[in-house]
């Protein structure tokens, strides 16, 4: 094992992660940006669908044409589209502004989905480390944690001062700064001379596409694990869509730093609490089990406190198993998918299941919210959520 190689690609793997996270300048204002621009619960939700249905069907061509043409250039070409799709963002004033915003930021976002896990797994095995990634996905999950607890803190204030519009600004300069660094940062480690032959990474990109849908059918593990992130999907993303605007109605605020400080803080906490829990628990079913039950179960107490301090608890508490999910996804993929060449490729279509659940659970949950209200979406999603992972694993234990 190289050792000193596998640190420069950690340091620079590291490096990516927060610089990346501009994005969350725009956290904790998203929602609310849409709602004052006149925007009801269905066509907020609609807007965001628009994301999850472009990441639908770009995620596996850009993960093909990152595993054919090289992980880096997917990844810093995300970053200048996802500059693009912020200032439109900012400049938008109406419904189709923002779905042309969010169609772009999908294709952005499914260039950036996987490659640079891709292209750090594949370097680490080229240097002798071929499993066991759990720490460095948690370790990179909490330096991106601490990246958006600033920034969301940040753009929250500046939202609150300056307009729910200028973090979209911001966050766009950001991004195509980050993407001028990351070319420069990216090159200790990149991608094979291979790439640079034209004709055979086109045949590549065809053949990748057909053979990452192989490899996660043949492996019934991996399959599981996509199913159950599936599951989970559905339940979090109404709950990342409408928190902030059930905080408003509830506390007569648009000032949101507080609570995106406890929720950042709880996803830093469940990230550094994973390596011990897989210490504990080593099966993965009984990995997720746990974690998609904590989720469902905090799901449906959120919106039952009336209290500031025990709805600000329950959400604190609420993240901290999400801040264990994706560290967990991360390291499970990287250790169950063996070929190199098309790990982008299945981390793509990973996304792109990933993506379909939130669509779906965003669809039904704002036509719910629109009828029902807040409180009894989130009720009824957490509630179908816990039965549905229950039943998914056992069923799966059986087979």
């Amino acid at each position: 094992m190289d050792e000193k190689k596998i640190r420069r690609i950690v340091i620079a793997f590291y490096i990516a992660k927060i610089l990346s996270m501009h994005i969350t300048l725009t956290f904790g204002v998203y929602a609310l940006m849409l709602k004052h621009a006149g925007l009801n619960f269905i066509e907020m939700n609609a807007v965001n669908v628009c994301f999850m249905i472009g990441v639908f069907f770009f995620e596996v061509p850009t993960g093909s044409y990152a595993d054919a043409f090289g992980h880096k250039k997917s990844f810093v070409a995300g970053l200048l589209i996802e500059g693009v799709a912020l200032l439109i963002f900012f400049l938008g004033s109406g419904f189709w502004h923002y779905v042309l915003a969010e169609v772009t930021a999908a294709f952005a976002a499914a260039l950036q989905s996987g490659s640079l896990n891709a292209w750090a797994i594949n370097k680490f095995r080229e240097y002798g480390w071929r499993k066991g990634y759990t720490k460095l996905f948690s370790r990179a999950f909490i330096l991106e944690r601490l990246a958006t607890l600033v920034l969301a803190w940040l753009g929250a204030k500046i939202g609150f001062y300056f307009g729910l519009s200028m973090p979209f600004l911001i966050a766009g300069m950001m991004a195509f700064i980050s993407a001028i660094i990351m070319w420069r940062v990216l090159s200790n480690g990149d991608d094979s001379v291979q790439h640079l032959r034209s004709t055979r990474s086109w045949q590549e990109f065809r053949s990748n596409i057909v053979q990452g849908r192989k490899i996660i059918v043949a492996n019934e593990r991996l399959a599981l694990l996509f199913g159950v992130c599936f599951l989970i999907s559905m339940m979090v993303q109404p709950i990342n869509m409408q928190w902030s605007v059930l905080y408003e109605m509830r506390f007569f605020t648009t000032d949101l730093s507080v609570p995106v400080f406890f929720q950042v803080l709880g996803t830093i906490l469940g990230a550094g609490l994973v390596v011990e829990f897989c210490r504990r628990v080593k099966s993965m079913i009984m990995q997720l089990m746990l974690v998609g039950l904590a989720i469902g179960i905090t799901i449906t107490a959120i919106p039952i406190p009336e209290d500031w301090g025990m709805f600000m608890a329950v959400l604190f508490v609420h993240e901290i198993p999400r801040g264990m999910l994706m560290p967990l996804q991360a390291s499970w993929v990287g250790e169950l998918v063996e070929d190199d060449k098309r790990r982008a490729t299945v981390n793509s279509y990973f996304g792109m299941f990933w993506t379909l659940a939130a669509g779906a659970g965003l669809i039904i949950s704002g036509f719910w919210a629109q009828w029902y209200g807040i409180k009894l979406t989130w009720l009824a999603i957490g509630g179908i959520g816990i039965i549905a992972i229950v039943l998914f694993l056992v069923i799966s234990r059986r087979k």
